[in-house]
């Protein structure tokens, strides 16, 4: 189509002006136009004439453009004030007086041509059939006073989306989702919820072909619905139209004259995603004329990184070949789903990336401290519960491999950890091969006793042979009682550390020993120098080992002290500590 037959299009619909926010309606005498209600294909049962509709009585006297009118009375339906106005007419809030409510109430322009009068009445079919939480009710369809239709609608409390869209601190976005700096969660929400009652509507086999924010009603409870079914037309090859719609939104089809179908749907709520994502019309113009060509074109839209999963759902719901579209609305409504899945499922991996960082810099850390193990382990548990999250969200999230493999990695460094910090408890408890130790020191502490009863009993003067012999005896029993119990006594570090302070003390008294009965020592000298010795090594054990060591390096300790006071009795002293 050509400029002229678009400007001839917009002459004929009476859109010469920029409006690209206004719907047009069609016009029947444009040679394209729609003769929808004669369409073979319908579903919808339309009166063949408006008289054929039943009278409902109207108190007018408070409308604006028809002061004084009264019709009766008793009146039903008693005009507060005006709620809106359009093209085909205006819209009052109206009280019932039958039932006690406020209703809405929608009449013809005053002098309207008969075609606007059953443009009206199949908008009361229309809608009235599609019987849909998502659709507004319709309560009556009648005729007032002067004969023009009247259609009675439930009155919805709140407000239309595109006064959400132009103030995110709007009150009508209490109970959605997001904030005022993000409101596009919102958006999303409302525009699933319009999905569902356009499925119903295409399921009846009616396409609405005026879908934007404006005809979108929020409700104050979170209800959301799909208003002016003014220019929707039932599917099917009638379903032709002159010029109607709303430039800003319309689909090609809708201005080159062709049959619409339910993909006509679908484009125009991309072109109100477009929309979400953009802040501005799909086809945003300095003229009609301009608007009007960009419908035809409907070229894709570059959009921002941040919004290319989103914005391709758009440029396919807007393509120009309606079969290159989302096959329906429930496709569209799908695809929106599953981004909505995969934004959750990027947002999981993107914070648990962070928790997986901090991780990292503790698993980093030589010595962390007990505070920072658990940081750690908490860490590396919650980053676990987001993965798993973010795969339940999205299977095949291309992120999910990397975060796992960084989380498999911070996970095989918590696992040696604590293997390293199982070894080093392991090989720090006293208990491996404390049996065995038991049963050493025991027979050590009988040969002492016995051998130093021996020696105090008995009336030969002690000398170093003698000594030599005690300490041989020693360690005979030491290397018997390590030959015996070798695994058991050097299990780990600590037996192997508080056997070699044994090995380490028997080895030097027994050397010493040696020495001194190779020189003549005085066998005095020799038991002193034993007793600090042992003071030595057992303080060493103590501090190495076992504190409590340290209490019989002290005592013996006092006892290499005493020796040196009372070296006379050097032997009983010794014979004693031991």
């Amino acid at each position: 189509m050509d400029d002229r037959d678009l400007t001839n299009r917009l002459r004929a619909a009476g859109a010469t002006e920029l409006a690209l926010d206004v719907t047009l309606r069609p016009n029947q005498t444009d040679p394209l136009a729609a003769t929808a209600l004669a369409s073979d294909a319908r579903p919808i049962s339309v009166p063949g004439h408006v008289r054929d509709l039943p009278r409902i009585t109207i108190d007018l006297r408070r409308a604006e453009d028809m002061p004084g009118m009264v019709e009766g009375a008793e009146a039903d339906l008693e005009v507060v004030e005006v709620l809106g106005e359009g093209g085909m007419g205006k819209v009052y809030v109206a009280h019932q007086h039958s039932l006690a409510r406020q209703v809405a109430l929608k009449v013809p322009h005053r002098g309207s041509s008969s075609a606007e009068a059953r443009a009206l009445v199949q908008e009361g079919v229309i809608a009235g059939q599609l019987e849909h939480p998502g659709i507004v009710p319709v309560h009556a369809l009648g005729l007032d006073g002067e004969g023009r239709p009247a259609l009675v609608m439930k009155l919805i409390e709140g407000v239309a989306w595109d006064e959400l869209l132009d103030d995110p601190e709007h009150p009508g976005w209490e109970g959605w989702p997001g904030s005022p700096e993000n409101r596009r969660p919102g958006h999303l929400e409302v525009l699933v919820r319009v999905c569902d009652a356009m499925r119903f509507a295409h399921s009846r086999a009616i396409v609405h072909r005026d879908l934007k924010p404006q005809n979108i009603l929020i409700g104050r409870f979170g209800d959301v619905y799909v208003a002016d079914w003014g220019v929707a037309t039932p599917m099917g090859e009638g379903a032709r139209a002159g010029l109607c719609g709303t430039l800003g939104y319309m689909a090609p089809e809708m201005a080159l004259g062709d049959p619409v179908d339910e993909r006509t749907d679908v484009y125009l709520l991309g072109a109100i995603l477009h929309e979400v994502l953009t802040g501005r019309l799909r086809h945003e113009a300095t003229s009609a004329n301009e608007a009007l060509e960009l419908a035809a074109a409907s070229s894709p839209h570059a959009y921002q990184v941040s919004d290319q999963s989103l914005g391709a759902i758009a440029n396919r719901a807007c393509h120009r070949d309606p079969a290159e579209r989302f096959l329906n609305i429930e496709a569209f409504r799908d695809a929106l789903l599953a981004d909505q899945r995969h934004a959750a499922s990027r947002r999981i991996v993107e914070s648990t990336l962070e928790r997986v960082a901090k991780a990292e810099a503790i698993g980093r850390l030589e010595r962390p401290d007990d505070h920072e193990r658990r940081r750690f382990e908490r860490a590396t548990i919650e980053a676990r519960f987001g993965l798993d999250q973010a795969r339940e969200h999205w299977p095949d999230n291309p992120d999910l491999p990397t975060l796992e493999a960084r989380l498999e990695a911070l996970l095989d460094t918590q696992r040696e950890r604590a293997a390293a910090l199982e070894e080093l408890a392991h090989q720090r408890d006293s208990t491996v091969g404390r049996r065995q130790r038991a049963m050493a020191m025991g027979l050590l502490a009988v040969l002492a006793v016995v051998l130093s009863a021996f020696g105090l009993s008995s009336d030969a003067p002690v000398t170093t042979g003698t000594l030599l012999a005690f300490a041989a005896a020693v360690v005979v029993v030491v290397a018997g009682v390590t030959w015996r119990w070798w695994r058991d006594m050097t299990g780990n570090a600590f037996s192997r550390q508080a056997l070699s302070v044994i090995l380490v003390y028997c080895a030097y008294m027994f050397l010493h020993r040696v020495l001194a009965h190779a020189i003549g020592a005085d066998p005095t000298d020799v038991v002193t120098r034993d007793a600090f010795a042992a003071t030595t090594l057992l303080i060493l054990g103590g501090f190495v080992v076992l504190r409590w060591v340290l209490i019989l390096g002290v005592m013996y300790g006092v006892a290499a002290g005493c020796m040196v006071v009372w070296p006379a009795r050097a032997f009983a002293i010794f014979a004693v500590t031991t």
